[in-house]
């Protein structure tokens, strides 16, 4: 096994990008112990969404800002990948996967109640 480890280096520009200043807020509030795990995951997500489009990376670091927030995201992808009702679809699922850990939650109880 190649245990070979590649550093990468980049730079924010806070005086120059909002976006910029965000992200460095939000790395500073990490954990110490969970920053390096952060830039991997970053880079890693960041290669896959370039791979299914190179638009979104750009298009979802621009509207980074203090307003964007999950409907700006789907706003996003629906606009990008020309697939309407995203944000439905995945409120729907989280319904669903809310509505199973609710009846779960209840079995548990009633079995719990049978002892």
């Amino acid at each position: 096994m190649n245990n070979s480890r590649k550093k990468i280096t980049a730079y924010l520009h806070p005086s120059i990008y909002q976006q910029d200043k965000k992200a460095i807020d939000f790395i500073e509030n990490l954990p110490s112990q969970l920053k390096g795990d952060f830039y991997r995951q970053a880079i890693i997500t960041a290669a896959a969404l370039s791979e299914i489009d190179s638009r979104l990376l750009g298009l979802i670091s621009t509207f980074y800002s203090k307003e964007f927030d999950i409907n700006n995201f789907y706003s996003i992808l629906e606009q990008t990948t020309g697939r309407e009702k995203i944000s439905q679809s995945v409120e729907l699922k989280h319904e669903a996967t809310n509505e199973l850990s609710s009846e779960k939650s209840v079995s548990a109880m009633l079995s719990n109640l049978k002892r």
